[in-house]
């Protein structure tokens, strides 16, 4: 397992014994019993020598880079530069293969957890999926629309890391309702933290220009 954290620095040196300490207590460490057979130290004295238990800021994580300052998370350059190359190449087709399809939706699953808003953009794909005949895709107009969003969204990814704030859901601390009409729009806001707190209610108008194109 690998661990991210930035305590003072006394503290990380506790934790780092005592993680050591507790893998001796899980896996039996080695004895005399086991001299001529091929088991190893639980606490690879390899591995450690490579850098493992060392602290860092930065990780590679389940293949996503993890700034624990900035709070961010991002894919590796080489693998932003591969995803980019592999959806490039279905932007300009009309069929696929069965294999190649299913490989584009796995690689865009498995990289939409730090993509906000992508979980909706797997519909036509995965529609033409269904309708495969003959091990080949149609890719229709629809397809192709949801390939763009996709493109669009992976070079806003690969222009900025993305916040770990966004793809964590966190519990609601505001709620309430809205609506509009053709003069404005208006609602009610709930500061769920504080029940006991009057609900704000707002309400704007809309430009008169606007107003004249609402039918």
């Amino acid at each position: 397992d690998r661990h991210l954290a930035s305590p003072p620095a006394q503290a990380r040196n506790q934790i780092r014994r005592t993680l050591l300490q507790v893998l001796d207590d899980v896996i039996r460490p080695l004895d005399a019993g086991d001299e001529g057979t091929s088991r190893q130290e639980p606490a690879s004295v390899k591995k450690l020598k490579q850098g493992d238990a060392n602290w860092g800021l930065t990780k590679v994580l389940l293949g996503w880079v993890i700034d624990s300052i900035q709070g961010t998370i991002e894919l590796p350059q080489h693998r932003q530069q591969r995803l980019l190359e592999l959806l490039d190449t279905f932007r300009r087709r009309k069929y696929s293969s069965l294999r190649s399809w299913r490989k584009l939706i796995g690689e865009l699953r498995s990289m939409s957890i730090a993509v906000p808003g992508s979980e909706g953009l797997f519909s036509q794909m995965q529609a033409a999926l269904v309708a495969a005949r003959d091990n080949r895709i149609t890719l229709n107009k629809h397809v192709h629309a949801e390939l763009n969003d996709w493109w669009d969204m992976l070079h806003d990814i690969t222009a900025r890391p993305t916040s770990v704030a966004e793809v964590v859901r966190k519990p609601f601390t505001i709620g309430g309702d809205c609506d509009a009409a053709k003069a404005g729009m208006g609602g009610v806001a709930v500061d769920l933290t504080a029940p006991d707190e009057p609900p704000i209610l707002w309400r704007t108008p809309f430009p008169y220009d606007i107003q004249r194109r609402v039918v």
